[in-house]
């Protein structure tokens, strides 16, 4: 029988609950990353409807601001939805 007071892998000791652990052997489990950090819907960002992103499009959206520079390979100020989809 295992002792409950012993803290598990998955255990806040802050708050004393136990924090839920991915499973990793799921054949999801390459999706646990992704998961995390899961971004809008590319016509979502797109309000103009004008088939490409600028910083005032996505200014609300802090990961998409602060790595625009880097997803724009081509550095022309737009973001196409090519770009977007392969920027993680």
């Amino acid at each position: 029988m295992a002792d409950p007071e012993a803290p598990t892998a998955g255990h806040d000791d802050v708050t004393g609950k136990d924090e839920i652990t991915p499973d990793l052997t799921s054949p999801d489990s390459t999706q646990v990353e992704k998961a995390t950090t899961k971004h809008p819907d590319f016509l979502t960002l797109d309000p103009n409807n004008h088939g490409y992103l600028t910083l005032d499009d996505v200014k609300h959206n802090k990961w998409l601001t602060s790595n625009f520079a880097r997803c724009d390979v081509n550095h022309d100020g737009h973001l196409t939805q090519q770009e977007y989809a392969n920027c993680k």
